[in-house]
């Protein structure tokens, strides 16, 4: 720890400068040489063969910087031997994704190594132990915890990755999420919470730089299933403890809501369109929004939106007891589902989604007397 706390400060932010820098010049070089490249099929959502490796830059500066800061700071959660162990289990992840994105995964080996990484974490930091509950206030899961916080983990990876699928999307999201995380651990004192989600936002800025609004790279499977396992991990890390000390399970949950409804709810209309819920498609609500018309950007900055509101939301919950905070996701759940609805009309109107259609209004028309119609003759009296 700095004698002179001001100079902390500076060296800090001076780091997470160079942090967004050097996250820049790497994808931007990436771009350039087409590593990891992204060709166009029938569910792209772009039109020319993309790098996907800005992941690599964003995990890469996450990795470095974190451990600088590491060793510039002094503070809960195990100073430098966390940080070490925390980017060795999210390093796993890292790499599933960036074997996925050079030469394909099966889904069930994507979700073994996803679970394998869930797996590390638990045993190097501990699970969910707290869980609110309509009612009943906080609840302990006990053996259930470390299920609980591995299902948690695999899930959240899987619904972030299935909605980076537009510029700017899960890179706009994703800042949103370190920030809130980073304020929740300042809240509650857990300096090793707040360092790793700054140190991810400002990577995660530097890549948006490249890849929003032009689309000249991509995250790819590395970056989005890292950045997802970073933020569901320290989320994990905050709600170990109990209320006060640690930070409710339902934070993160409750400031994604609008990726997780998006996921929900497709899953839904498509399994009762008795599609393949596990296959790749584009039927997502922001996938239909793209077809029906609207720019990555609109689609980019309309999620942005959401979840900078889910995101106060979710900080506010934190002044709720615990039998009253399930309220905050439910009601984000609510406010969107009649837009969804509207959506998915919409996407079914214009038959974008297969399995469902929607009868059209024929169009008014003069009728036509049919002049080669045979008249029969008239057999009786018509008195």
């Amino acid at each position: 720890m700095f004698s002179n706390q001001y100079a902390e400060l500076y060296l800090s932010g001076a780091l997470l400068l160079a942090t967004a820098g050097i996250s820049y010049f790497l994808c931007a070089g990436f771009a350039r040489h087409t590593i990891f490249r992204d060709d166009p099929n029938a569910r792209s959502s772009h039109d020319r063969p993309t790098s996907r490796a800005g992941g690599v830059g964003v995990f890469a500066t996450w990795a470095i910087a974190t451990l600088l800061l590491a060793f510039v700071s002094s503070g809960q959660g195990g100073g430098l031997n966390s940080s070490v162990s925390f980017i060795g289990v999210s390093a796993l992840a890292f790499l599933v994704g960036v074997v996925d994105d050079w030469r394909g995964l099966k889904a069930a080996h994507k979700f073994f190594y996803q679970a394998l990484a869930a797996g590390l974490f638990v045993l190097a930091f501990g699970a969910i132990n707290l869980v609110p509950l309509p009612f009943f206030g906080f609840v302990s899961v006990g053996l259930v915890g470390p299920f609980l916080t591995i299902f948690w983990l695999v899930a959240f990876m899987n619904a972030f990755n299935f909605m980076d699928g537009v510029n700017g999307l899960a890179g706009l999201a994703g800042i949103v999420g370190a920030s809130g995380l980073a304020i929740a651990g300042s809240l509650v004192g857990n300096d090793f919470v707040a360092m790793s989600a700054l140190v991810l936002c400002a990577a995660q800025f530097g890549f948006l730089r490249v890849n929003f609004p032009s689309g000249r790279i991509f995250l790819g499977d590395g970056g989005s299933l890292s950045i997802s396992f970073i933020l569901a991990s320290l989320a994990v890390v905050l709600a170990k403890d109990p209320p006060g000390v640690g930070v409710s399970a339902l934070f993160l949950p409750t400031l994604f809501a609008p990726f997780i409804f998006d996921v929900a709810i497709t899953l839904v209309h498509r399994a009762l369109r008795r599609q393949k819920i596990l296959h790749g498609h584009n039927e997502h609500i922001y996938q239909l929004l793209v077809r029906l018309g609207w720019s990555h950007a609109g689609v980019a900055s309309l999620y942005f939106v959401l979840i900078m509101v889910s995101g106060g939301v979710a900080l506010a919950m934190l002044a709720l007891p615990g039998n009253l905070q399930w309220i905050a996701p439910a009601a984000i759940f609510t406010a969107l589902l009649p837009g969804a609805l509207a959506i998915i009309y919409l996407g079914a109107y214009f038959d974008l989604l297969p399995g469902l259609t929607i009868a059209k209004p024929s169009k008014p028309g003069r009728r036509e007397d049919n002049v080669d119609e045979e008249v029969k003759p008239v057999t009786g009296s018509s008195f």
